[in-house]
């Protein structure tokens, strides 16, 4: 209904995947400053929606749509 924030366990499953992912990576920095927080929370995301990509080929794909100059 409308009150629902997702229906089913894939929904919840994702989100728990998702953490599980950023907890084991943001880890390895031993700590993240609050003021880049939010940016490296940002790359964690990236990464984990393309954990399956070819992060080189996502990224040139990404800079020949939209060059930086």
């Amino acid at each position: 209904g409308a009150d629902e924030f997702a229906r089913g366990a894939q929904h919840i499953n994702g989100i728990e995947s998702f953490w599980g992912y950023a907890k084991n990576r943001l880890v390895k920095f031993n700590g993240v400053p609050k003021k880049t927080f939010y940016l490296h929370l940002k790359e964690t995301e990236f990464r984990f929606n393309h954990r399956h990509d070819d992060l080189y080929k996502v990224l040139l794909k990404i800079l020949r749509n939209r060059p930086l100059g």
